[in-house]
């Protein structure tokens, strides 16, 4: 197998974060490593993307038991796309594999996170998605580790986004594998879920 010189000019340095990191199988990797891994691993994108991409690579199938269906069923879809939904979801997806864990958030504009919205006016809101990775979370996925806790391993109702507070009816926090009691996950900052490089990195390494 060829030596490769990491201390050369030629080596992108992004490129050479990678391979001078000196991974054992089973190490842990942390949250920078995950980034510059999906930014530049020539087998990232596959790994991370294409599952989801042909997940949503077929339109819903949408059904309604009442009339005029039709119509009901076109207006949903036209508000689905006007709001971007499905990059939304694809998005989180991401996030959630790269690091272990990621959540999406929905706002509105002029209404303070904190606070519930009455769904009988989100037609005169004007609404956002954001996708949150664990750095904008840090703090507030970190998992309950008592075994006898009503939320055991489960994601808080409440999650901050640099610092500020959203009720729990706007944020869905999602990790990617079960977490493991008492593993800290460096890539997520918190007990939860584990980015799918935790187990390949090495081999990740290799092929490089």
């Amino acid at each position: 197998m060829a030596d490769i010189n990491i201390n050369s000019s030629l080596v992108p340095a992004n490129l050479s974060d990678i391979l001078s990191q000196d991974i054992q199988p089973g190490a842990d990797i942390g949250y920078d490593l995950c980034k510059t891994l999906w930014q530049f691993h020539p087998l990232a994108g596959k790994m991370i993307e294409k599952p989801v991409r042909l997940a949503l690579s077929k339109p819903r199938v949408i059904n309604v038991d009442m009339h005029p269906k039709d119509m009901l069923i076109k207006a949903f879809q036209k508000e689905w796309d006007s709001l971007g939904a499905t990059n939304h979801i694809r998005d989180v997806m991401y996030i959630t594999r790269v690091y272990g864990a990621g959540a999406i958030v929905f706002g509105a504009k002029d209404v303070p996170t904190d606070k519930p919205i009455d769904p009988w006016s989100l037609p005169d809101l004007e609404l956002y998605f954001n996708q949150l990775d664990p750095l904008n979370l840090a703090g507030s996925i970190v998992t309950n580790q008592n075994p006898n806790a009503p939320d055991f391993q489960k994601p808080r109702e409440y999650i901050t986004a640099a610092g500020q507070p959203y009720h729990p009816s706007r944020s869905c926090v999602l990790f990617n594998n079960t977490p493991i009691y008492l593993r800290f996950q460096s890539s997520a900052f918190g007990f939860t879920g584990r980015s799918i490089f935790q187990r390949a990195f090495y081999p990740m390494k290799s092929y490089i």
